[in-house]
């Protein structure tokens, strides 16, 4: 009776999941993957068994077609291509070539990024810098910030005055707006009219500057207010 192969046996079941082991698997791994040594890998395929390159990179261009492209716009390097397809870099490019894609260069040169792209990477890159290194960022910063209080006063009272001299014309705008704040309805002591009292108005009070008197809806109002209280004072 012959003896049977074991490892042709094998073979058999491991083509049954694998039709194509020549674009995934050199003679050495084959072997590894059979028990058996190199030579006899070569016994088991009658035209003796050869790892194919193009059909490897063919069935990874499938699964992946944009392995091609440079790495920039998302494809794979040529390193990584020889290593998936297991073969050496150098044969990378003529493979490629062979299967009708343009050599890298070309490429390269085709799907350049234009200005506007580039700002985009730029933002993306600095955005996602900013995320991962904020929190690290901060907490150094409060470490500090307690270490030296003063030193944070002056470096914001300086970022303050250095803002308000830029923006000169838009503080005194602003100034002005705060300062027609309304805050309530006073009465005229004098004419008994309602009106309304801003920021400014309260601000003059507190100083002295005007309203020495009580409330008055006017200038002309505040001085009849100011003539009856010196009169009635003596």
């Amino acid at each position: 009776m012959p003896r049977r192969s074991m490892a042709r046996e094998r073979l058999v079941a491991f083509l049954k999941e694998n039709p194509n082991p020549c674009a995934s698997y050199n003679n050495r791994e084959l072997g590894e993957l059979l028990g058996i040594s190199r030579g006899r890998v070569y016994q088991l395929f009658p035209g003796g068994y050869k790892h194919q390159p193009l059909m490897a990179l063919r069935t990874l261009l499938e699964k992946h077609p944009e392995a091609a492209l440079p790495v920039r716009r998302g494809g794979m390097s040529v390193t990584e291509i020889a290593r998936r397809i297991r073969t050496s870099t150098t044969k990378v490019i003529p493979l490629l070539v062979e299967l009708g894609y343009p050599p890298r260069q070309e490429l390269e040169q085709m799907t350049r990024f234009t200005e506007e792209e580039k700002h985009q990477r730029q933002l993306e890159a600095s955005r996602r810098y900013y995320e991962t290194h904020k929190a690290a960022r901060r907490a150094a910063g409060a470490r500090w910030a307690a270490k030296n209080p003063e030193r944070v006063k002056a470096i914001q009272a300086k970022a303050t005055r250095k803002w308000q001299n830029k923006n000169k014309e838009h503080v005194l705008a602003q100034h002005k707006a705060y300062l027609q704040t309304f805050l309530r309805w006073e009465k005229c002591v004098w004419c008994g009219w309602d009106f309304e009292w801003t920021v400014i108005k309260e601000r003059d009070r507190r100083t002295g500057r005007m309203f020495r008197y009580g409330p008055t809806c006017s200038s002309w109002c505040g001085r009849r207010a100011a003539q009856r209280a010196r009169t009635e004072a003596r």
